[in-house]
Order: structure tokens, then sequence, then C-alpha cells
């Protein structure tokens, strides 16, 4: 069957373009996803990842107030009649855009969006009546139909990691992060909720995604478990009330106490201590998990094992660093390694018992 809907016709740089809407059931029944081992010689669009349509999908099924992004595609023949409107002085045309059965045509922008929604579709028919904007391109040949996907991609701005947990709600991993920033007493004033790193002259000492990563390894949970685990505020109070008592010793820290009373700034901090780096962070999220693994089975969350954290030396230039969170360079290093040696330093100060775990993966 042709694909035929109301469409709005304008002059878009030096040519026209048609803007319409169709509904899912229509996309999935007249668009195919592009074959990823097309030559490189007739290639129009980029492979498509199976990582992709899954997002998609799961995004689809998951939520019924769900927003796209409008899609391009290409057509190679269409009819487009006019419906005249007395009185219009506009230049847009508003008509009815066919494009028959037989016609080339394929998404040059939306091709996951294509696939997650051909995948979602039989899981939840009331997709079909969820309709998508859709902007038509008379096809352009191989040359030009890639000058379209590359200037609509190359300039594309994806949003910050920092930004899509900020502004997100809909998923439990972003609500608790932030529910535990907001949550924690002095906390929520050492974090940058819009940058991705906290660097130069700016106030904060970490960011959201940094202190998300943090979440991560105090839980013991990956990004995709604090989604299907930490489902309702109870359960993540049970975790609130450790992480309170975690960083009332954690904040007791000179260089914190120093930072609050605005004797020294996040700036020194994140030059001169190893505390204002995000590799920081993550080891003082292994050190939490460590010591409530053993709270747990314990059944004695006795955070005040912490109280020793203020002794403990901050600099960069400490000696306890070398070889752990600073090379021989004096530069702060980031890996798996570092951020376990460091914790296990951290644990040893103040007492604790690390977990197998960790002295496994060293």
């Amino acid at each position: 069957m042709p694909l035929s809907i109301i469409a709005l016709a304008a002059k878009e740089g030096n040519d026209i373009t048609y803007t319409g809407k169709a509904s899912l059931a229509e996309v999935s029944n007249f668009f195919d996803v592009l074959p990823n081992e097309a030559p490189i010689e007739i290639k129009q669009q980029r492979d498509l990842t199976t990582s992709r349509t899954s997002k998609v999908r799961e995004y689809l099924l998951g939520c019924d107030d769900h927003i796209f992004g409008g899609v391009i595609a290409i057509m190679k023949t269409f009819t487009f009649d006019e419906i005249k409107i007395p009185s219009n002085s506009s230049k847009v045309k508003i008509g009815l855009l066919t494009i028959p059965d037989d016609s080339m045509r394929f998404f040059i922008d939306g091709q996951g969006r294509l696939s997650g929604i051909k995948d979602a579709l039989p899981f939840k028919a009331e997709l079909s009546d969820s309709f998508l904007d859709i902007k038509f391109v008379k096809d352009r040949g191989i040359e030009g139909n890639r000058r379209i996907f590359v200037d609509v991609n190359k300039n594309a701005n994806k949003s910050s990691q920092a930004i899509n947990l900020a502004f997100d709600t809909r998923e439990n991993n972003s609500v608790f992060t932030k529910y535990v920033i907001e949550s924690v007493p002095g906390l929520a004033k050492k974090i940058d909720y819009e940058k991705t790193s906290a660097s130069g002259s700016s106030e904060y000492l970490w960011t959201i995604n940094q202190f998300n990563s943090f979440l991560t390894y105090f839980t013991g949970l990956s990004k995709n478990e604090l989604n299907k685990n930490i489902t309702n505020t109870e359960k993540m109070d049970k975790f609130l009330s450790n992480l309170k008592e975690l960083f009332a010793h954690i904040f007791k820290h000179p260089i914190f106490v120093d930072l609050d009373s605005k004797k020294i700034t996040a700036k020194q901090i994140r030059d001169d201590h190893v505390f204002g780096t995000a590799i920081f962070l993550e080891t003082l999220g292994v050190v939490g998990n460590s010591a409530f693994e053993k709270f747990i089975l314990d059944n004695n969350f006795d955070w005040s094992l912490f109280s020793g954290f203020a002794a403990i030396d901050s600099s960069k230039q400490a000696k306890c660093w070398q070889g752990k969170l600073v090379d021989q360079d004096g530069k702060i290093v980031k890996n798996k390694n570092a951020r376990n040696r460091a914790a296990l330093h951290i644990i040893a100060q103040l007492g604790l018992t690390p977990s197998q775990l960790l002295v496994d993966s060293l």
C-alpha cells in the first residue's frame, strides 16, 4: 500500500521539503531498516547498532509519555496534491503527500528509532496509534543523500551524561542519585548538576555523573541494576540512612571543613588534594561498599569506624598516594588498580576489613 499523509510543503535551502506525521504502525510497515552490509560505494547511512535498537524498544515499552525527535526520510517518487485554503498568504502549502509502494524510500536519519519501533510494536499494540514527525526529502542521489546525513549529524550536540541525570525523572538510577545528593547534609553544594567534570574556577568539587559512579561502587550495583532494584523511596532510604552516616564522618575532614567555611576553594582542593578528584570519589565508594558488606554480615552498622578519616593526609604530595592515585610525575592515575589500591590504604588506616572481592582484585 502507498503511504498517504497530510503534509506541509515549503522551501528549505534550494529545494522543497515536506513535513507530516505518520503513525508508528505506518512507519513500521512502510519503511525498512537499511542492511548493514551495504558496500561503502553505495552506503548512505551508518550501520545500525543493536544497542541503539534495544534502547529505543525499552524506552517505548517502558513509558506511555514517550517523545521522539523527528526523523528524515528520502523518497524517490511521490505526488503532492495541494489543499487550497482561502485567504492563505503563507508560503507554506498544505496537501496530501502520497508515496507509491514501489518508490525507493529510507530513513537518512532515524534508523535506530525505526528499528526500535519495529521491535516494540508486537509487545505494545497501543503504540500503533502514536505518531511520529517525518521530514520527507526528494532523493538527491547517493552523494546528495550522503551530504544530508552529514549535515544533520556532524553538528549534533548530544546531551551530556550530567544533564541526562539531572533532568531525568523516569529512570530509578537518576532519581536515586538526585535523592541522595539532596538528602545528605552538605553534599548538594559540592555537586555540579550540569558539567561532566569540575575544572577551572568551578565552585564544585564533583559532578552528578561522578557521584552516580560513586553510588554504583558503594551499592555494588551497576546502573542497570540500580534501575531494576531501587524502585521506590523505601528501598532508597535503606541506602540513604547509611550514606548520611558515612558522609557525616567524611565531611569532618579538615579539608571539607575549610571548604564549607570558605577558607579554601574547591579549585584549590582539586589542584592540591586527591579528595577533589573523580577517582577518589570512586575509591570512597569502594571503601564504603567494603564496610557496608561487613556491617550487613555482622548486623551492626557502626559508621563511627570512619571517625579516623579526618586524620588521613589528603595532599597529592603525600607519600601514601604515590603508586596509588598519584604517579611518579605527580599526575592523578585513573584506573581500577589505582582505585582499589587507594581503597585498601584507606581501609587499613581506618582499621576496617577489606572485602574478599577487593583483595582478590589486586
